[in-house]
């Protein structure tokens, strides 16, 4: 699949934007730049990447601004740029789709006119596996954004590359729904953090996520 897209990157001169660290690696730091955020995680502002934003983020990742910075909006730089091309590289699970949802709705805010599209991998951790392709994900992405992120409320209509599968999962996950319930009834058992990895994939939740939920 990498090699499939930088091969289109080299034909129609679109900048990717990729899901984290370890799709960049299959691209070339050349050829496309990380969103390494976890929105899901935390809270969010109506100002993305504003001042209130970073700040909120800051606090909900325990970490520094200059950090912050750092990893995650100076990488972003040619993004920010507003070329006329985009294109995005993430996977199907819920952690990516909420990233992907974050930059889809700055783009739809910003009044962005640019062509995008969405590649949604099967599996982020297989690049030679399928893909699925969604062009125009700022269409209806600000609405989404504003109704899920701000307002913790089902959207009623989410972008075609979200779904509303993805919004179920991150509202549950939010209200402390089937992962909560999940630990309580297994708390002390050895193999929990795999069985949580294994049993909710589609949430596409890492290690810092769910021993922050157990603690």
């Amino acid at each position: 699949v990498a090699e499939q897209l930088v091969g289109k990157l080299l034909m129609d001169k679109a900048l990717y934007v990729v899901s984290g660290e370890a799709v960049l690696r299959a691209f070339g730091e050349e050829n496309a730049v990380p969103f390494n955020e976890a929105m899901c995680e935390g809270d969010a502002s109506a100002d993305i990447f504003g001042g209130e934003f970073v700040s909120l983020r800051v606090k909900s990742l325990e970490t520094t601004e200059k950090e912050y910075r750092n990893r995650v909006l100076l990488p972003l730089e040619p993004f920010f740029a507003l070329p006329k091309k985009l294109r995005f590289v993430f996977g199907a699970d819920m952690f990516c789709a909420v990233n992907l949802l974050t930059l889809a709705a700055f783009l739809a805010k910003k009044g962005y006119r640019g062509e995008t599209a969405a590649y949604i991998l099967n599996d982020e951790t297989d690049l030679a596996g399928g893909y699925s392709v969604f062009e125009n994900i700022t269409e209806n992405a600000w609405s989404c954004y504003e109704k899920l992120l701000l307002s913790g409320q089902m959207p009623d209509k989410p972008p075609a590359f979200f779904g509303k599968e993805n919004a179920a999962r991150y509202l549950d996950y939010k209200n402390g729904g089937k992962i909560a319930a999940y630990i309580a009834a297994h708390r002390g058992e050895d193999g929990l953090l795999a069985g949580l990895m294994s049993r909710f994939a589609d949430y596409g939740l890492g290690d810092r996520q769910y021993l922050k939920l157990i603690k």
